[in-house]
């Protein structure tokens, strides 16, 4: 039975079909809601790619092969993952709590090293990253000079909460499906319904100590908190935020036009954060244009 949603199985039937092709591209930004739920399905995605009997995607882990057990257990050596979340022990760091979580050129640098080898199992080589708003300016440019002479058989594939968060070069030189399952089971904090009460009654400046004080108390809770917001617009749009909300009455006078605009803008700004600035002059700039 195929229970997955539109999205995600648009994503599915056109990688079956570059395969078949011979046509899979060498670089993919995927715009995702959720990474619990998200992050099996891409594993899965991978697994079709390297399946050595061809399953189809309700059928891996047939056992015929090993390939998808190493890939669920993190052992396949055509596999190359850079989580920012994990420690030197591949232990899971909360998001967006520490500030070394950043993704750094050593890190593109490594991973490209370790790619660089010839696969043991003549399939494409795969580098996943994770968190990819959190790439820098450096490692970014990293990656750039990489995706202008792609080898061909090496894929990238970019997890992201919004790709408009990484760079115009790189968004240039991907494919980019939005891969998001919006429902109304996704629940919103009370600190994301303030901020957006700010920004339609136009008090973002007359809360400001108390916005740095308890919403974006450092850059990494700032790149996640704005990623809830422009996702909380969007399930408004759709439909998806529940009438009883206090919030929702006070939206109910703002055209979806605005919402929308609030979403490009706050997209295209967020993505200034990948370089090496001080975040509280980057929500004076962002709260100004708002």
């Amino acid at each position: 039975m195929n229970d997955l949603s539109f999205s995600k199985n648009n994503f599915l039937q056109f990688i079956i079909s570059s395969l078949k092709n011979d046509t899979l591209n060498h670089a993919f930004i995927l715009e995702i809601s959720n990474y619990d739920f998200d992050f099996k399905f891409i594993l899965n995605i991978i697994k079709i790619i390297h399946c050595s009997n061809n399953c189809s995607y309700y059928d891996l882990n047939c056992s015929k092969c090993s390939t998808c057990g190493l890939i669920d257990n993190f052992n396949y050596s055509d596999l190359y993952i850079i989580n920012p979340f994990k420690d030197e022990d591949d232990n899971i760091i909360s998001d967006y709590s520490s500030k070394s979580c950043d993704i750094y050129k050593e890190d593109i640098l490594d991973a490209m090293s370790e790619l660089s080898n010839k696969s043991l199992y003549g399939k494409k080589r795969i580098l996943l990253i994770c968190h990819s708003e959190l790439l820098n300016l450096y490692s970014s440019n990293t990656l750039l000079k990489f995706l202008e002479e792609p080898p061909e058989d090496i894929i990238i594939i970019f997890l992201t909460y919004n790709r408009f968060c990484l760079l115009d070069t790189l968004l240039s030189r991907c494919l980019a499906f939005n891969i998001c399952d919006y429902n109304n089971n996704y629940e919103f904090d009370e600190l994301t319904f303030k901020f957006v009460d700010f920004i339609i009654s136009g008090s973002l400046f007359e809360n400001y100590d108390f916005i740095l004080k308890n919403i974006f108390i450092d850059k990494y809770v700032c790149i996640e908190k704005l990623r809830e917001v422009v996702l909380f617009f969007i399930y408004y749009i759709n439909g998806y935020i529940n009438s009883e909300l206090y919030i929702y009455n006070k939206l109910l006078n703002v055209k979806k036009e605005k919402l929308v605009d609030y979403i490009d803008l706050i997209g295209n700004e967020s993505s200034k954060l990948s370089f090496n600035i001080n975040y509280k002059l980057f929500l004076d700039s962002l709260f100004a244009k708002i």
